[in-house]
């Protein structure tokens, strides 16, 4: 075999592994869950954290890590910087993710490139809640935020294409393991990241409010 014809052999197999790592879907890279609990288990609320697709290659192939921030204080405003995050998964685009939660207060953080967006929530017991994970182009990489889905916007045609387009996820050892490797750079992102986000007004602050679930 020529040079010429071993280098091309070669780039063509490269090529070809490629496709079929970025080609995998979500049973292949994240641990898909063919159908989990997507009911609350009695008296708790369940958080559904949706990553809608933006069609932008480079966006949508980030990985959007979701954490809630535990405390043992009642006033998650006023702690979350200090917080000890626990992560809930890492959401690709097309993926959501199923959370059982106690009632009440409670603070949620999603990691990005360049830093980290927060979100409070009030729940109550037996109820469904929707939270979309949006991402969209930083400076350098990629940002994600959080926004609240009301009953309104549960109910509309394009919410709904969204779910259906979507594919369940858990929890895996490999958020486990991105969560222990990095918690030094998330813990700095979340303590530096969430003072500007309580000096926004409160409207700019995503909430998940009480009423929100069904």
């Amino acid at each position: 075999m020529t040079r010429t014809n071993f280098l091309r052999s070669f780039f063509i197999l490269s090529a070809f592994g490629l496709c079929l790592y970025g080609c995998a879907g979500p049973t292949e890279r994240g641990g898909a869950q063919a159908s989990p609990t997507v009911t609350p288990m009695p008296g708790k609320a369940l958080i559904v954290f949706v990553r809608p697709p933006t069609y932008i290659t480079l966006v949508d192939s980030a990985r959007a890590p979701v954490f809630e921030a535990t405390n043992s204080e009642p006033a998650t405003e006023t702690a979350g910087k200090d917080s000890k995050p626990e992560i809930i998964g890492i959401l690709n685009a097309k993926t959501m993710v199923a959370y059982q939660i106690e009632p009440g207060r409670h603070l949620f953080m999603v990691v990005g490139g360049e830093d980290a967006d927060f979100m409070t929530a009030d729940v109550l017991p037996n109820r469904t809640y929707y939270v979309l994970v949006s991402a969209r182009p930083g400076r350098f990489r990629v940002r994600f935020s959080f926004k609240a889905a009301d009953k309104q916007e549960q109910g509309s045609k394009d919410f709904k294409e969204i779910l259906a387009s979507s594919a369940w996820v858990a929890k895996t050892t490999e958020a486990l393991d991105y969560a222990a490797s990095n918690m030094r750079s998330i813990r700095s992102r979340q303590y530096q990241n969430y003072r500007q986000w309580t000096q926004k007004a409160e409207s700019q602050r995503p909430r998940l409010l009480p009423d929100d679930g069904t």
